[in-house]
């Protein structure tokens, strides 16, 4: 058994091990309830834990761990303005922050 990660908190906790056991690697959440008890506990004792019960697993779990993390915005993006309010929108949305109004489909092919 060896541990694969420590998650930020319960919800990355769950999405990753329902990844891992969707990839049929069998895991264990540790710790994952204990977030309540910062403060008296300290916070680095708290965090959840995504260990893999297989060590042959472990590689094949790390590679699926790393491309699971991995920003999912297309790096050739650029940001946009918007064209009701001026607004400069980053990259990966499609609608403006501030006013709501969202980027036409002809207008987000051409952002790249």
């Amino acid at each position: 058994m060896k541990k694969l990660h420590v998650c930020l908190n319960e919800q990355e906790a769950d999405l990753i091990g329902s990844f891992m056991q969707k990839e049929d690697i069998p895991i264990e959440i540790r710790f994952k309830n204990l977030q309540s008890l910062r403060g008296p506990v300290p916070f680095v004792d708290t965090d959840p834990e995504i260990w893999i019960l297989n060590d042959e697993d472990f590689e094949k779990a790390s590679a699926l761990l790393k491309e699971f993390l991995k920003p999912q915005v297309d790096p050739n993006l650029k940001s946009w303005k918007c064209p009701n309010c001026g607004e400069q929108i980053e990259s990966q949305y499609d609608a403006c922050w501030h006013c709501g109004t969202e980027i036409k489909q002809e207008e987000n092919k051409n952002r790249s």
